[in-house]
């Protein structure tokens, strides 16, 4: 799905992001700082993305159980 190929691209994006700001010298430290700071957000973000998906694919899994579970409790019923 989408999800899987945005963890595919993750790689090629990282290396565009610092690429793109290593070819640009920054004009000062704290130019340098900040980008350092905007690519550790990014990295989190991700991460914290990833860690949601996984938790939001694990609900789906638990919905998907109860309807089974439900379902065959009313068809037993008859």
């Amino acid at each position: 799905g989408d999800w899987d190929s945005v963890i595919e691209l993750e790689p090629e994006r990282r290396a565009l992001l610092e690429q793109a700001f290593a070819t640009h010298v920054p004009a000062d430290e704290l130019v340098a700082e900040r980008v350092r700071a905007i690519l550790d957000l990014d990295r989190r973000l991700v991460a914290q993305s990833i860690q949601a998906r996984d938790r939001i694919a694990e609900e789906l899994g638990q919905v998907g159980k109860g309807r089974k579970a439900t379902s065959a409790y009313q068809s037993a019923r008859g």
